[in-house]
């Protein structure tokens, strides 16, 4: 049995996409997991600061920026509670 140009052309361009596909996923998850851990590290934050008596209010703007932004939507919400008075 003998395999033709084709069939091989085929093959490795399958294994080509594939490889394309493989990667274009890993990196995505890598992705996905830095933004995890970035807004749980703000939701931790914003949660330690109400407790230590910084009286950050909850509601849905306030919990959307942290959710959102992550550590920097804290930073954002004590800077807008503190310096500008809102909230």
């Amino acid at each position: 049995m003998t395999v033709g140009i084709e069939t091989i052309s085929a093959y490795a361009i399958a294994g080509f996409i594939a490889l394309v596909i493989i990667n274009v996923m890993l990196r995505s998850v890598r992705r996905m997991s830095v933004i995890l851990i970035n807004v749980l590290l703000g939701g931790a934050l914003f949660i330690i600061l109400n407790i230590l008596g910084m009286e950050l209010t909850v509601n849905a703007l306030t919990v959307g920026t942290v959710g959102l932004l992550g550590v920097p939507g804290v930073i954002l919400v004590v800077i807008m509670k503190f310096i500008l008075g809102v909230w």
